[in-house]
């Protein structure tokens, strides 16, 4: 094995899940008008359902949990699932065919076996039997799912050769980066908060009159069987972001308050809050050695993924991809 398949075996670290393989419950959304579960061709070779199978659930995920298609119906979402999941599947196959139609690169079969057996070993205590009877319900071969693992050994190896080893980050990228996001890189001022409410008009002027009269906070909740934590002091929600963790109602007044002091009440659907400042902790900005580790990982995260969008687009224009699906965004080539 030559020095360049050396590195492309010793890459291989990033590796596709086996229960993503075989205890996938998603069910995919397919159109009605694919072609014999075809739905796309790259460079001869055939796209099927269930090589995107193991995209959708991520996808659907990132868009709703990042309220991405807020105006979206379900069945545009389920579209918009399925063209990124098949974009993905593409993008894998393009990544199969440029390492198989390189004869310089070669990862050997004992790579793959070891593999196979960590797994085994690993999901089912080294009990092939079990995996085999696992396979048998998710209706996969053995071949199949083999196969699948050592597809994903290759596209780790790939990106990690052509994407991975061409990222360099200097101090100095990290330094800047530092520099121009330091507001990002802060530790929060924080409020220890306690919280009492008053369920109606009659117990709103209760508690008033006895904040006026200075009355501890712990004693008024206590006498009165008002909202309040069992923690101590009594009525605590515990140390929160202000700006983060209340709403605007309850953040602003808050805010407001220097410790040991009660605000106002707050009228909220027809209750009446108090908040008590017990303490507080004020922010600090975090300095570049404390945060650099994290910094360099964002960039190196974000030129993962540059860097692979530049290689893709360059294997799609050069590839033959054929779309055999009518989804209702508009399919583009990369």
């Amino acid at each position: 094995m030559n020095f360049k398949g050396y590195l492309f075996l010793v890459c291989a670290t990033s590796l596709v899940a086996f229960g993503q393989t075989v205890s996938n419950n998603e069910k995919p959304i397919i159109n009605p008008n694919t072609v014999d579960g075809v739905l796309a061709h790259v460079n001869g070779k055939p796209v099927m359902q269930t090589d995107i199978y193991q995209f959708i659930p991520a996808h659907r995920k990132n868009i709703i949990d990042n309220n991405l298609m807020p105006n979206a119906t379900q069945l545009e979402i389920d579209e918009r699932c399925l063209f990124l999941s098949l974009e993905d599947a593409i993008n894998n196959q393009l990544i199969l065919d440029a390492y198989y139609g390189n004869t310089e690169l070669s990862i050997p079969q004992k790579a793959f076996d070891q593999r196979i057996n960590e797994i085994i070993e690993r999901k089912f205590n080294g009990d092939k039997s079990k995996l085999m009877a696992e396979l048998v319900k998710n209706r996969i071969t053995y071949q199949e799912w083999k196969k699948t693992i050592e597809d994903s050994i290759v596209i780790s190896a790939m990106v990690a050769g052509n994407v991975v080893q061409n990222i360099h980050i200097s101090n100095g990228d990290i330094y800047s980066e530092y520099e121009k996001n330091k507001s990002k890189y802060t530790i929060k001022a924080t409020a220890h908060l306690g919280m009492l409410q008053a369920e109606n008009k009659d117990v709103y002027t209760n508690v008033v009159a006895k904040l006026e009269a200075k009355e501890d906070f712990s004693d008024i909740i206590k006498e009165l069987k008002l909202f309040g934590d069992t923690q101590e002091p009594a009525g605590s929600i515990g140390w929160v972001k202000i700006d983060e963790d209340l709403t605007a109602i309850f953040a602003e007044p808050a805010a407001a308050l220097k410790v040991g002091e009660i605000s106002a009440p707050i009228e909220v659907q027809g209750k009446y809050y108090f908040i008590k400042k017990f303490d507080e902790k004020a922010g600090k900005e975090k300095t570049f050695a404390e945060v650099r580790n994290e910094i360099e990982a964002v960039i190196f995260a974000r030129e993962v993924e540059r860097l692979k969008a530049e290689w893709i687009k360059r294997l799609r224009s050069e590839a033959a991809i054929e779309y055999h699906i009518a989804i209702g965004y508009h399919i583009e080539k990369r």
